[in-house]
């Protein structure tokens, strides 16, 4: 499985908010703030949208990212307990011991 680094998911959330601010930021401008008869109003509910989707989607990367790295370490738990137990009953001592 591939493990995401954290500098791997600062990029994805990065580029995130640079896509999301663009677009909330181009849309605003070129079709809601010519009609609004409030200009300051009309773009700060825009980015409070944009900070919402924004917020959704780093929430699902972190989970994305979260469950990843436990599926990681449950199976690499598991190969552990394995090899250990496989070890017990073929009655092969473990390295640490040989080295004594």
């Amino acid at each position: 499985m591939k493990k995401i680094s954290e500098l791997s998911l600062f990029r994805r959330m990065l580029s995130m908010f640079l896509f999301i601010f663009s677009y909330t930021l181009l849309i605003t401008l070129w079709f809601i703030l010519p009609v609004s008869t409030d200009k300051g109003a009309t773009l700060a509910s825009c980015l409070n949208t944009g900070a919402t989707l924004y917020a959704a989607v780093v929430a699902y990367l972190l989970l994305d990212n979260w469950k990843e790295q436990h599926r990681v370490n449950y199976f690499s738990g598991l190969g552990k307990d394995l090899i250990l137990q496989l070890k017990k009953r073929m009655d092969i001592p473990l390295i640490s011991q040989l080295l004594l």
